[in-house]
C-alpha cells in the first residue's frame, strides 16, 4: 500500500502555498525583528548571506518577508529554524513577488524545520518568506549561507516516468481491474459539501484522460464501496487498489480503499479549482488508482527536498501531480510556478497504459474548444474562464494553473484570443510539448498524442508550431512568427509584421497587414502576403503567391508557380523570381522587376514601368501597359508588349518580338528571331543571327547587323530605314510580298537610277511604295542591287 503521503506530509496544507511577498531590513550580522517585518516586497527588513534574521510569528496570518540580493548561478542553503516556534514553513520569492520556491519540512515527522538549496536565476534581490504550518505561533531564525548543490539526477523520458508512477520501486502494478474501472464505487459522505465538491471534481480530472468511470453512492449501501474518501485523520494520504486499509475510520470496509484529506487542508490550501486543496485531491485520486510517487521519497530519513530526493532531474508537477516538486523547486526545467488543473503530461501516459484512453463518451470526444469559450463541459470550463478573463468566481480565486490538454477526438482549437498586446504567446501544438503563455512559461502542455488542430492567438508577438494536422492557425495582431509543420495547413498572420512558414503539406498563408515573411515550405501552397511590403517564397511546389499591396518580394521557388505582385502604388518596387519551372507571372500594378528563372515561364508587366526576365526557358513575356523593358534570356522566347513606349531584349534562342502602336526600341541579340515592331516610330537592332525584321507602320530605324536578315515591308509602313542593309550578301533580303504598289523586279526599274520605284539619292537608295511611304537602304548603291535581294 502507498503510504507515502501519510507518512511524510508532503502534500502538507502548507507545503505548497504560494505564500504572500517579502519586507526589507538593514544589513548587519544578527538582524532581529523590532516592529512587524511586512508580507510583501514593501518590506522594510534585508540581510546579506551570511547572516541571521531572528523574527517571530505572532498569529495565524502573520507573515514575514525579508529582502536578499543573491547573484545568478549561485547555489544557497536558506533554513528556517523554529525557535518556539514548532512547524516552520519557508518559501522564496522573486522581485516582483511571484513565488520561485518553498518548503515545509526537512523530514517529517522527525524534523518539522523548514530548509531548502536554491540556485539563483538572476543576479539580484530575492524575498524570504518566514511562515508558519496552518495557524501556529512562536519565534524562528532564518539563516543564508552558500553552498554547493549535489549532483542533478539524470532526465528520464516520458516513457520512463510513466513506468515509475505505474511501478515505482516495485516489480509490478497494483490496479483495478477493466471490470472495476467500468465502475469504481465512491463514498465520500465522510467530507463535508467543499470536500465533497473537491472529490467530484478531482474524479472529473481522471475521468477525462482514461477509461475509468467514478460512481458516487447515494443510496445508502455504504460500507462496500472500493473507494471511501474522508477527512478524519491528520493530512492527505490514498492507498493502492486492493491493498485494503489499516485505518480505524474504515469501518467494515476493510478490503476498500482509503482516500483521506483533513478538512484543516481548506483553511490553509483553499477551497477552490485553483487552489492546492484541489491538487492534493488530485493526486490522491491518482494513488487510488494506481500510481506512485514520481520518486522514492518515502523512508530514506533525509529532508524531502529536490536536491536530496528526486529520482529524476525533469521530476515536477510541470510533468506530473505525482511529483512533490513544485516546477519552481525543480532548477532543470524552466516552468513558471502554477497548481495544476489536473493529471498532467506522463500521468495521463501512465492512468492509460493502466486503464486505456476514454471512449467515444468521452467528455473530449467531440469538437472541443480550450481555453477562450472552453466547451468542455466540467470544472475545466471554470478555470479556462479565469485564465481567458481574468474574472474569478465561486470555484476560482485567479491562481496559476498548469494544464495538460488531452482531446479524444473531433476537430478541436485552443483560442488565446484573450492574450492582449504585451502578453505574447509561445505555442507548440505537438503532442508532448508545452506552451508559455504570457509570462508564465510551460503553462499549458498538449498529451502524447493528442491532435489539437486549430489555434487563436491574441495582440501579442507570438511564435506558433503547428502539429501534423491539418491546423487552422489565426495569430491575429502582433508580430508573430509561425511554423506550421506538416499537414495542409491555413495560416492567418493578422496585423503585424509575420513570419509565417507553412512546412510540408498544402498550406494556405495569409500574411494580412504590414510587412510580412511568408514561405511555403514543400507542396502546393497559396500564399497571399495582405497589406505592406512583403516577402513571400513558395519553395518546393507548384506554389500560388500574391503580392497584395505594398511593395512585395516573390519568390516562386522550384515548382511550376503562378505569382501575382500585386498592387505597389508610388515609386517603390515588386520584385518577383519564379524560380525553377514553368511559371506565371503577373505584376500587377506598380513597378515591377519580374524574373522567371528557370523553365519556360509565363510573365505579364501589367500596369506602369516595368522590367521583365525570363531567363532560362523558352518564356512567354507580355509588357502591358507602361514603359517596360522585356528581356528574354536564354532558349526561345515570345516577347510581346502593345502597349505603351519600351524595350526588347531577345537575349540568346530563336525569340519572337512583337511590339505596339507605341515607340519600342528592339535588340534581337543572339539567335535567328523575328521581330515585329508593330505601330510606333521603333529602333530594331538584330544583332547575331539569321533574323527576319518587320518593322509595322511608323518611320522605323532597322539594323540586321551580322549575318544575314530578312526585312518586311507591308502597305503603310512609313518611312523606314535599314541602316546596314547588305547588297553584296546574297542571303539578305528585302520581302515586299505584302506590298501592292511593287510586285516584280521590273517596277523596281534598278536599271534606271532616277525612274524606277528605286532610286539613288546621295549615298543611299530609297524605294518608294506609294502613298508617301519609303525604304532607305543606307549606303546601298543601286547598283548593288539585283533580283537576289527582293521577295516579292
Amino acid at each position: 500500500m502507498c503510504t507515502i503521503c501519510r507518512l511524510t506530509q508532503t502534500f502538507d496544507p502548507m507545503r505548497h502555498d504560494p505564500g504572500v511577498l517579502t519586507p526589507e531590513w538593514p544589513l548587519a550580522a544578527l538582524i532581529s525583528e523590532s516592529f512587524d517585518a511586512s508580507a510583501g516586497t514593501f518590506t522594510s527588513y534585508t540581510m546579506s548571506v551570511g547572516d541571521t534574521f531572528n523574527g517571530s510569528i505572532a498569529s495565524g496570518t502573520d507573515q514575514d518577508w525579508i529582502a536578499i540580493d543573491l547573484t545568478q548561478g549561485d547555489a544557497y542553503q536558506i533554513s528556517l529554524t523554529g525557535i518556539t516556534l514548532s512547524d516552520p514553513y519557508l518559501a522564496i520569492y522573486d522581485d516582483t513577488g511571484n513565488l520561485v520556491t518553498l518548503n515545509d519540512d526537512v523530514s517529517y515527522p522527525s524534523n518539522l524545520n523548514s530548509e531548502l538549496v536554491f540556485t539563483a536565476s538572476y543576479t539580484g534581490t530575492y524575498y524570504i518568506e518566514a511562515d508558519a504550518y496552518s495557524t501556529e505561533t512562536g519565534s524562528y531564525r532564518v539563516s543564508v549561507q552558500e553552498t554547493t548543490p549535489p549532483l542533478p539526477p539524470s532526465v528520464a523520458t516520458y516513457d520512463q516516468l510513466a513506468d515509475y508512477l505505474i511501478v515505482g520501486e516495485g516489480l509490478y502494478p497494483v490496479t483495478f481491474s477493466a471490470a472495476q474501472a467500468a465502475a469504481i464505487t465512491v463514498d465520500i459522505s465522510g467530507l463535508t459539501a467543499v470536500g465533497q465538491q473537491m472529490a467530484r471534481w478531482a474524479m472529473d480530472a481522471w475521468e477525462m484522460v482514461a477509461d475509468v468511470n467514478f460512481v458516487i453512492q447515494s443510496d445508502g449501501t455504504q460500507g462496500n464501496e472500493m473507494i471511501t474518501v474522508d477527512d478524519e485523520d491528520p493530512g492527505a494520504f490514498a492507498f493502492f487498489p486492493n491493498s485494503g486499509s489499516t485505518s480505524t475510520n474504515m469501518g467494515d470496509n476493510t478490503d476498500g480503499v482509503e482516500l483521506n484529506v483533513n478538512s484543516s487542508w481548506f483553511n490553509s490550501q483553499g477551497t477552490t479549482l485553483d487552489s492546492y486543496s484541489f491538487q492534493t485531491f488530485v493526486h490522491e485520486f491518482g494513488h487510488a488508482l494506481g500510481l506512485n510517487h514520481q520518486g522514492d521519497y518515502n523512508f530514506n530519513g533525509q529532508p524531502i527536498n529536490y536536491s536530496d530526493s528526486a529520482t529524476f532531474a525533469n521530476d515536477s508537477w510541470h510533468l506530473s501531480v505525482m511529483s512533490y516538486f513544485s516546477q519552481t523547486e525543480n532548477p532543470t526545467q524552466p516552468a513558471s510556478f502554477a497548481y495544476t488543473a489536473g493529471p498532467m503530461m506522463v500521468d495521463i501516459l501512465a492512468i492509460q497504459r493502466m486503464y486505456g484512453a476514454p471512449g467515444a463518451n468521452g467528455v473530449t470526444a467531440g469538437d472541443t474548444t480550450f481555453g477562450l469559450n472552453s466547451n468542455i463541459g466540467n470544472y475545466l470550463d471554470d478555470l479556462f474562464n479565469v485564465l481567458a478573463t481574468g474574472r474569478t468566481g465561486p470555484n476560482t480565486d485567479g491562481t496559476p494553473m498548469a494544464f495538460t490538454l488531452y482531446d479524444q477526438g473531433g476537430t478541436d482549437t485552443l483560442d488565446l484570443s484573450f492574450l492582449g498586446n504585451g502578453r505574447a504567446a509561445n505555442v507548440n501544438l505537438q503532442g508532448g510539448e508545452f506552451s508559455d503563455i504570457g509570462s508564465r512559461i510551460g503553462q499549458i502542455g498538449i498529451a502524447v498524442g493528442t491532435v489539437i488542430e486549430n489555434l487563436v492567438t491574441g495582440a501579442g508577438n507570438d511564435t506558433i508550431t503547428g502539429n501534423e494536422a491539418a491546423n487552422s492557425i489565426i495569430a491575429s495582431a502582433g508580430q508573430d512568427s509561425v511554423n506550421g509543420g506538416d499537414g495542409n495547413d491555413t495560416i492567418q498572420g493578422g496585423s503585424g509584421f509575420d513570419t509565417i512558414e507553412g512546412g510540408d503539406g498544402n498550406d494556405e498563408l495569409e500574411g494580412g497587414d504590414l510587412a510580412d515573411f511568408l514561405s511555403g515550405g514543400n507542396d502546393q501552397d497559396h500564399l497571399d502576403g495582405g497589406d505592406g511590403a512583403d516577402q513571400i517564397h513558395g519553395d518546393a511546389g507548384n506554389d500560388t503567391l500574391l503580392g497584395g499591396s505594398g511593395a512585395d518580394r516573390l519568390f516562386g521557388g522550384d515548382g511550376d508557380d503562378w505569382i501575382d505582385a500585386g498592387f505597389n502604388f508610388g515609386t517603390s518596387v515588386d520584385g518577383v523570381e519564379g524560380g525553377a519551372g514553368n511559371d506565371t507571372i503577373f505584376g500587377g500594378v506598380g513597378f515591377d522587376l519580374l524574373q522567371g528563372g528557370i523553365g519556360d515561364d509565363e510573365i505579364h508587366g501589367g500596369a506602369q514601368a516595368d522590367n521583365i526576365y525570363g531567363e532560362d526557358g523558352n518564356d512567354t513575356l507580355n509588357g502591358e501597359a507602361g514603359f517596360d523593358r522585356l528581356f528574354g534570356g536564354a532558349g526561345d522566347d515570345l516577347l510581346e508588349d502593345y502597349e505603351g513606349f519600351g524595350g526588347q531584349f531577345g537575349g540568346s534562342g530563336n525569340d519572337t518580338m512583337r511590339g505596339g502602336d507605341d515607340s519600342t526600341t528592339f535588340f534581337g541579340q543572339i539567335g535567328n528571331d523575328l521581330i515585329e515592331a508593330g505601330g510606333g516610330d521603333d529602333r530594331i537592332g538584330a544583332n547575331a543571327g539569321f533574323d527576319t525584321i518587320d518593322g509595322g507602320a511608323g518611320n522605323d530605324l532597322m539594323f540586321g547587323d551580322f549575318n544575314a536578315d530578312t526585312f518586311v515591308f507591308q502597305d503603310g509602313h512609313g518611312v523606314d530605314t535599314v541602316g546596314d542593309f547588305d547588297a553584296l550578301n546574297t542571303f539578305e533580303k528585302i520581302d515586299l510580298q505584302a506590298v501592292t504598289s511593287i510586285t516584280s523586279l521590273a517596277d523596281l526599274n534598278l536599271g534606271s537610277t532616277t525612274s524606277g520605284a528605286a532610286t539613288q539619292a546621295g549615298a543611299n537608295v530609297e524605294i518608294d511604295t506609294g502613298n508617301g511611304n519609303l525604304i532607305i537602304l543606307n549606303g546601298v548603291s543601286l547598283s548593288d542591287l539585283d533580283a537576289s535581294d527582293f521577295i516579292f
